[in-house]
Order: structure tokens, then C-alpha cells, then sequence
């Protein structure tokens, strides 16, 4: 399954936000939260997070830059169940680190999904609208 969309939803006082119900069975009973480049969480499913666990873990420990990457991605990650009303809570780390607080939005990504604060979301998003064609074309231009 692909994620699509962008879904806006509020963050509870405990931390809880919930997972769009169409993405559910998809993701399984729980989901790895884990720091994404761009300051946002990155959501996905065991099995997904497993493949992009492999290609890190493959690069080796050899470097300093493989096991500072190691330890980013790795460490800034953790395993949450999904609830019975379909929401994840968030640790209080992970929310501070990407300031979500309130509102935040969801963003499908194909192969998961990211949650953005809605006030690091919008210059984001609004960018990724700008530069949408000239992207497009040169992502063609490679093919």
C-alpha cells in the first residue's frame, strides 16, 4: 500500500494523535516513530522500517559517519502500539524534538508517513508545492 494524502489532526494534552484510519491495517498493531531529516517523524511499519534499517546497517560501523548516523537514526527511533481509538502517543522526547505541539499534519511519503508540526509544515509544504514541476522534470530527465 501506498500512503497518499496530507490528513490534519491535533495533538492531545498526553501526547496522542491519531493514525488515519485508512492506513490502519496497513501499518499493524504498532508503528516505529523515528527522526526524519527534515524535522519531522517519520511512521512506519515494522517490516518497512526493517529495510531501511538493512541499507544503514549495511554501510558498516567501520566510520565515524556510519556510527553517527547509526545512533541518529537508531536512538531517535522508537516502537509505539497503536491504541484501540487508532492513535499513537508520541514520546515527549520526539514531540520536543520536532515541536509538535496542537496541530500537526500527516503526510503521506509511499512508503510511510510523516508528521510534521503545522507550523514547520507549512514553509515545507508550501516548497514542495514551488518546486513540484521543476522536480518532476528533472526526476524525468534521469529516467
Amino acid at each position: 500500500m501506498l500512503f497518499l494524502n496530507t490528513y490534519e489532526y491535533v495533538v492531545d494534552d498526553r501526547g496522542r494523535v491519531a493514525v488515519p484510519a485508512r492506513y490502519r491495517d496497513a501499518l499493524g498493531p504498532s508503528v516505529i516513530l523515528s527522526k526524519g531529516p527534515d524535522g519531522c517523524l517519520e511512521v512506519y511499519s515494522p517490516a518497512e522500517f526493517q529495510k531501511k534499517a538493512e541499507r544503514l546497517l549495511n554501510g558498516g560501523a567501520a566510520r565515524q559517519k556510519d556510527r553517527r548516523l547509526g545512533r541518529a537514526f537508531f536512538g531517535g527511533s522508537a516502537e509505539i502500539d497503536i491504541d484501540k481509538q487508532g492513535r499513537i502517543l508520541i514520546p515527549a522526547s520526539l514531540r520536543q524534538w520536532a515541536e509538535i505541539t496542537g496541530p500537526v499534519v500527516i503526510a503521506g511519503q509511499g512508503t510511510f508517513l510523516e508528521v510534521w508540526s503545522a507550523g514547520r509544515w507549512q514553509p515545507e509544504g508550501q516548497a514542495a508545492e514551488d518546486d513540484f514541476s521543476r522536480l518532476l522534470e528533472s526526476m524525468e530527465a534521469r529516467s
